[in-house]
C-alpha cells in the first residue's frame, strides 16, 4: 500500500471539491444559472466564475510563499476585487464560465500535485492573518469552492 503524504491528500481534496463543482455547474439550466444566492450579491454563474477566479488566486498566493514574499492581502482588497469580478463576470455566457472552471482547476490541480509536504510547511505574512504556511493557503483553496457550493446548491434548492 502506498502511502500518499500531506500535499498528495490536499491535492486529492481539492479535485474531489471541483469535480464536484464542475458536475453542478453543468447540470444547471439557464434559469438556474441567473439564480441568487442567498447572502450573496452574486448570481449562480458569477459564482461558479468567482470559484475559477479563486482557484488561481490561491495559486498565486502559494505561489508567492514559495518566492520567499509575503502575501499582501486584506479584508478591503478582497472585497474591492470580488465587487470587480462580479461586474466583469456578469457578461460571460455559462459556456464561457464552464470552460473558464475547467481550465483553472485543471492548472491549480496540476500546480498542487506538484507540491512536496517540505513547500506545504513553507510560511510567510498572509495579510491580516499573520504569518501561514502553504499548506493553509490550499486548504482555502479547497474551503473556498466547497462554500460557495453550499450556497449555490441551496439557491438550487438541491
Amino acid at each position: 500500500m502506498k502511502v500518499r503524504g500531506a500535499a498528495a491528500l490536499l491535492a486529492g481534496e481539492f479535485d474531489a471539491v471541483l469535480d464536484d463543482v464542475i458536475e453542478v455547474a453543468e447540470a444547471c439550466d439557464d434559469e438556474q444559472w441567473a439564480r441568487r444566492v442567498v447572502d450573496e450579491q452574486r448570481s449562480v454563474g458569477v459564482l461558479f466564475d468567482h470559484i475559477a477566479a479563486g482557484n488561481d488566486q490561491s495559486v498565486e498566493w502559494a505561489s508567492t510563499f514559495l518566492r520567499g514574499r509575503a502575501a499582501e492581502v486584506d479584508p478591503g482588497l478582497i472585497d474591492s476585487e470580488n465587487a470587480a469580478h462580479a461586474r466583469e463576470a456578469r457578461g460571460r455566457t455559462r459556456s464561457e464560465t464552464i470552460q473558464r472552471l475547467r481550465a483553472s482547476t485543471a492548472r491549480t490541480s496540476k500546480f498542487l500535485h506538484e507540491l512536496t509536504d517540505e513547500q506545504l510547511n513553507v510560511t510567510q505574512r498572509f495579510g491580516w492573518l499573520g504569518i501561514q504556511d502553504v499548506a493553509f493557503v490550499i486548504r482555502q483553496a479547497c474551503r473556498h469552492p466547497q462554500r460557495h457550493l453550499q450556497g449555490i446548491r441551496v439557491a438550487l434548492g438541491a
